[in-house]
């Protein structure tokens, strides 16, 4: 035995915080998906127009999946799960 050994590696994602906040985000093609809210968004994405726990996020994509992605996805603005986003509409 070399008295030493391999330490374990924890992999965890970004996606895996079930508590944090995470914005709702679709891309030029009308994909839609999460990204932590505290992260900058990756290129090509932009705001489809919901803020919550993950869960609520995940929910409103699949309840929104019928609105056409290059209309509008909330005609009041940014929301959150706890309703409109201060200062978020248009």
């Amino acid at each position: 035995m070399s008295g030493w050994s391999t330490p374990l590696v924890s992999r965890v994602s970004i996606f895996d915080d079930e508590t944090g906040t995470f914005i709702t985000v679709r891309n030029h093609e009308g994909r839609r998906s999460i990204w932590p809210a505290a992260r900058p968004l990756p290129r090509g994405w932009r705001p489809a127009g919901f803020t919550g726990p993950k869960a609520a996020c995940l929910e409103w994509i699949a309840r929104s999946a019928d609105v056409p992605a290059d209309g509008p996805v909330s005609t009041d603005g940014p929301v959150s799960a706890d309703g409109p986003v201060p200062g978020g509409g248009r």
